[in-house]
């Protein structure tokens, strides 16, 4: 929206909060329009380049039985928290129904206290998420301290949910795993969850490659290039039982995409078990050569 628009609005807006003296020698605003410029500013703050990371969590105080904390809590993790609340605080704070319209889009889940994770303390105020972009890390217990309850609490958490729980986790799109060895045979008892998240369609992984933004990226499935990708190859040469993994969410339409350092674009590719192994498909081929209309080429992007 252009920002003429946005100055429409927010006059609109504070024209709502004047004197009751100066809004008796006007006529009220329709209470439709007002909903109108509560459902603009909204979207608004709707941008989809402030997505965020959540790492998910078990706590057994609050009705979800999970939540969520940011793991990366820093300056930049900070802007992008105050970024979200600071462009939805005025729609929410209008009246019931306008605050309904925003955790609509926004929807809020506990949230731990960064600051204390060692006590389990959770957070004064709750998260703000937007599913449709905002990315969660599950819990594995091989990467804590106390892996076989804390784990086991988690999983139950997921598999078994109380009401609560499970519109929470109705709320989860998209998957992020911090590394490869996330999908190995070692840690299979630690995928079982995904299958059990209803609205689940893609799951990112870090290959940690790094990848020069002039390399050249063909169209079509291939396999994958190891002076390229050499973390992603060397994690396929270990993972023979990828297929046998991965095949119920690949059943269930659940796209897995590599993300590499130094691209210009993230993700970089989507990955497919087949039955000659893994093959890659490059979402932004930039090569000369190849035909990339062709229907074998297709590079849709699935969000």
């Amino acid at each position: 929206m252009a920002s003429s628009d946005l100055k429409h609005i927010i006059k609109a807006m504070q024209h709502l909060q004047l004197p009751l003296v100066a809004k008796k020698k006007t006529p009220p605003i329709p209470y439709e329009i007002v909903l109108h410029f509560i459902d603009a500013l909204i979207d608004l703050a709707a941008d989809p380049n402030n997505k965020l990371t959540w790492w998910l969590s078990y706590e057994h105080t609050v009705n979800t039985k999970l939540v969520v904390f940011d793991n990366h809590a820093g300056l930049k993790s900070e802007s992008a928290l105050k970024r979200r609340f600071d462009k939805i605080r005025q729609p929410s704070q209008i009246n019931k129904k306008s605050r309904a319209l925003v955790h609509r889009l926004f929807p809020r889940i506990y949230m731990k206290d960064v600051t204390s994770l060692k006590t389990n303390q959770l957070a004064p105020i709750q998260a703000w998420v937007r599913p449709k972009i905002d990315s969660f890390v599950p819990f594995f217990g091989c990467h804590h301290q106390k892996p076989v309850t804390a784990e086991r609490f988690f999983k139950q958490a997921v598999v078994l949910p109380t009401p609560s729980g499970f519109g929470f986790l109705q709320l989860i799109r998209q998957i992020w795993l911090p590394n490869l060895s996330y999908l190995s045979e070692l840690n299979r008892s630690g995928l079982r969850p995904f299958y059990r998240l209803p609205n689940l369609k893609a799951v990112m992984v870090d290959t940690t490659d790094t990848m020069a933004r002039d390399d050249v990226m063909h169209p079509g499935r291939l396999p994958i290039d190891e002076d390229v990708f050499s973390c992603l190859a060397h994690w396929y040469s270990h993972s023979a039982v990828f297929n046998r993994i991965w095949t119920e969410l690949n059943n269930s339409g659940v796209r897995l995409y590599a993300l590499v350092d130094g691209a210009q674009k993230n993700p970089v590719a989507e990955l497919f078990p087949t039955q000659d192994g893994i093959r890659m498909r490059f979402l932004h081929p930039n090569c000369t050569c190849c035909n990339h209309n062709g229907p074998k080429y297709s590079t849709i992007y699935h969000d």
